[in-house]
């Protein structure tokens, strides 16, 4: 979906279903869906998530 079109999509998600939970989480964060599935409550930082780097798209692994 275009970006300008996420706030009134989200706005849609009042649920507190699994499911609107789940699509919220990558739209609040910006975080791509891929690494979403690896965190864990004790990476929270406050209200905070650092995303390690290596969750990230395009991050070097060494070999």
């Amino acid at each position: 979906m275009p970006w300008a079109e996420a706030p009134a999509f989200h706005a849609t998600l009042k649920e507190q279903t699994f499911t609107h939970l789940a699509l919220r989480l990558p739209i609040l964060t910006g975080v791509p869906s891929g690494p979403l599935p690896h965190w864990r409550l004790a990476q929270i930082d406050g209200e905070v998530w650092p995303v390690p780097s290596a969750a990230m798209k395009g991050h070097k692994r060494d070999n």
